[in-house]
């Protein structure tokens, strides 16, 4: 069970970065311009969103 839950959040991840948001606390990051290991402002996590 604990593999499932592991799966289920990096989905979650990968949805919440395609949509322009943080990974971590889901902060919206569209019209920001983001390099390449940007920090996000709410929360100070890694975001990797590309430019």
């Amino acid at each position: 069970m604990l593999w499932l839950y592991s799966i289920y959040r990096t989905i979650r991840r990968y949805k919440r970065m395609a949509a322009g948001l943080c990974p971590k606390c889901k902060y919206d990051l569209r019209g920001r311009v983001i390099g390449e290991n940007e920090v996000c402002p709410e929360c100070g996590s890694e975001t990797r969103l590309g430019a």
